[in-house]
């Protein structure tokens, strides 16, 4: 008996799904917390991120007051999947922008996060907050100028 080229496709199709049904089963998620820089100055806004990877929930967190920041956005949720050579990646963020209030020493507490029955807790992030420069100190002087003229060739 022969097999015809509908039949053929439709076994690799199937093929196909299992495969990538599998590589979401098979993997296990992995959870990170991070902040886009380590020392921000007062008034100055930073994001704390948080990235699920080999999940398709997105995880429901609550970050509770912390002293000396201020929430200006947040959450903002995004998704990314990739496939690759037949490999499946997801990957789940959440951020949120805050800005620094007065000097110190900030810690985000660590964040648990359940997904599938199973707890994952990030690392705990610590923040620097720093005293902004005086205005007359920012400025350069007169002979500290550099001035840049640009002159085209005519060719």
């Amino acid at each position: 008996m022969r097999k015809t080229g509908n039949e053929m496709k439709l076994k690799y199709s199937l093929f196909l799904l299992i495969l990538l049904i599998s590589s979401f089963a098979i993997a296990q998620p992995k959870v990170t917390a991070s902040l886009d820089i380590n020392t921000v100055l007062v008034q100055e806004s930073f994001t704390w991120k948080l990235e699920v990877e080999g999940s398709n929930v997105m995880p429901n967190v609550r970050l509770g007051d912390i002293d000396k920041i201020a929430l200006l956005s947040g959450p903002m949720q995004s998704s990314n999947y990739t496939i690759v050579n037949g490999k499946t990646t997801s990957k789940k963020t959440i951020s949120y922008t805050f800005v620094a209030m007065e000097v110190g020493q900030v810690t985000f507490p660590a964040v648990d996060v359940v997904l599938g029955g199973k707890r994952y807790k990030t690392k705990p992030l610590k923040l620097q907050i720093v005293a902004a420069r005086g205005a007359g100190s920012n400025q350069a002087s007169a002979s500290q100028t550099l001035y840049l003229r640009a002159i085209p060739s005519k060719t």
